[in-house]
């Protein structure tokens, strides 16, 4: 593969390590550097992201502890010298970190998740931030009549060729240890073969944001799922540093939906009114 390739957003990838991670100068140097070494030998990184969030590249890297006690062979592009289980554990942890770098970015900035799908839910959010009656705080029944309501209608009427339908309030229930759970979704979207549409309206409140993060995702380990955290004003005294720790909670949900790459799952925050 060609040299020439050129990592893309490399600098912005750099302080993001640098920012949100904590990593120091070599750690980043090293990571980049891995990163670099799989687009060499892979091919575009953006294009694979466009196409599948790396999801067939993380398929192409994997070793297992059976593989190694088995000693079979890595027969990819990548030239690796030395211990081959630890190696590609490496580059398999370096690209997870530029995914999850990928993931943390607006979603127009490089492709949506799941292609056409995603671009239709960012429109129909654009729809809402565009007609949404602006105020410094939303009661719950006006939650529901100028947020829920107007954005389930732009869905419908974005995805509706999609084969998508999108309801509100939908409850899930599940089994766990004999036990039974269930689960109230604000807006739950669904087509079949095409993944799973899940909006959660909250006001900026980390506690309550990571409360559903964890529930939803906990609700559909084996289903591919955009998960929206919408997000509204509040006019609590201490509104800031909730919106500080809401973002640093945004943060934690792209890593951890950026772990899983079989199903897919893509996380995505959206400020009204920020």
């Amino acid at each position: 593969m060609s040299d020439t390739i050129q990592l893309s957003h490399k600098e912005e990838f750099k302080n993001w390590m640098r920012e949100f991670k904590s990593h120091d100068d070599s750690t980043i140097t090293t990571r980049v550097n891995n990163v670099e070494r799989i687009e060499h030998a892979y091919g575009s990184l953006a294009d694979q992201w466009k196409k599948d969030r790396f999801e067939s590249l993380f398929d192409q890297l994997k070793y297992s502890k059976t593989d190694e006690l088995l000693k079979r062979k890595y027969t990819g592009p990548l030239e690796i010298n030395g211990d081959l289980y630890n190696n590609l554990a490496t580059y398999r942890a370096a690209l997870q970190l530029y995914s999850a770098f990928l993931s943390a970015q607006k979603l127009e900035k490089f492709g949506y998740p799941f292609g056409d799908i995603g671009e239709k839910v960012h429109i129909a959010l654009e729809r809402l931030n565009s007609t949404c009656k602006k105020k410094k705080s939303y009661k719950q029944k006006e939650v529901k009549e100028l947020i829920i309501s107007p954005l389930v209608n732009y869905l419908n009427d974005e995805l509706l060729t999609l084969g998508y339908k999108f309801s509100t309030e939908t409850v899930a229930t599940i089994n766990n240890d004999k036990k039974q759970s269930t689960d109230r979704y604000d807006i739950y979207g669904e087509a079949i073969g095409k993944p799973i549409i899940i909006i959660e309206v909250d006001t900026h409140r980390a506690d309550q944001v990571a409360k559903k993060v964890v529930s939803r995702l906990s609700f559909n380990l084996d289903a591919e799922v955009l998960y929206v955290a919408l997000v509204y004003p509040n006019n609590h005294q201490n509104k800031n540093a909730e919106k500080k720790e809401c973002m640093k909670y945004f943060r934690l949900a792209n890593d951890l939906f950026s772990i899983f790459t079989a199903p897919q799952k893509h996380f995505v925050s959206h400020w009204l009114f920020k």
